[in-house]
């Protein structure tokens, strides 16, 4: 067995602090969406106030996660620096697809901790995504800031569009993120992983 840490204290905390407010945001914002009927989860007046809190805190933990990344190097994990970063993530896309289910060894991304595919993932999620959703949620809170109107509409009605659409996006890279973690050499393996910081590889057999 090889042991190898991979992420370190302050990336482990960071990303469980984000998770949390993340099921936050989606717990309160669909309550929000199904405002009016039985199926809500948390009453609407909470709902907004758990929202707005939620937000903040993601926000606040976004801008750490780029200040840290970039003063660390970390940040190189996630940007992709292959030249052939799109056949790679192909390569990769279509071992999640079919190869994993058959056995087959999962593509090498030497040197990198994510592989190329997560990196194209992690790159729009961090940079397009939550910039998007940080920003509209900011033009929604101080609607004073949005312009009065835009394509053709009051100025708050494509920020409330682009927000909706965004949280729709994030809340399935949540699902996939979720899903891809149970796809180690054991169901935990990946969940314990990012707890520890520590990623355990079996040898192998000569």
């Amino acid at each position: 067995m090889t042991r190898e840490v991979v992420n370190p204290l302050w990336l482990r905390v960071w990303h469980g602090a984000l998770a949390l407010l993340f099921m936050g945001l989606i717990a309160t914002g669909v309550s929000m969406h199904y405002a009016g009927s039985e199926w809500p989860m948390v009453p609407f007046r909470i709902a907004v106030m758990g929202h707005n809190a939620c937000g903040i805190g993601a926000a606040l933990l976004w801008l750490f996660f780029v200040i840290r990344s970039a003063v660390s190097g970390h940040l190189a994990h996630y940007v992709p620096a292959d030249l052939h970063i799109i056949h790679s993530a192909v390569l990769q896309a279509r071992y999640y697809a079919f190869g994993m289910f058959r056995g087959d060894a999962p593509p090498l991304s030497p040197g990198l901790r994510n592989n190329s595919a997560q990196q194209l993932v992690y790159a729009f999620v961090l940079f397009v995504l939550m910039p998007f959703s940080i920003v509209s949620g900011v033009l929604l809170l101080f609607p004073i800031l949005a312009p009065e109107h835009a394509l053709g509409r009051p100025g708050l009605w494509p920020m409330a569009i682009l927000h909706l659409s965004v949280g729709y996006l994030l809340t399935l890279f949540v699902v996939v993120h979720v899903y891809l973690a149970t796809t180690g050499e054991t169901f935990f393996a990946l969940f314990r992983e990012m707890i520890t910081g520590v990623r355990e590889t079996s040898d192998p057999k000569d």
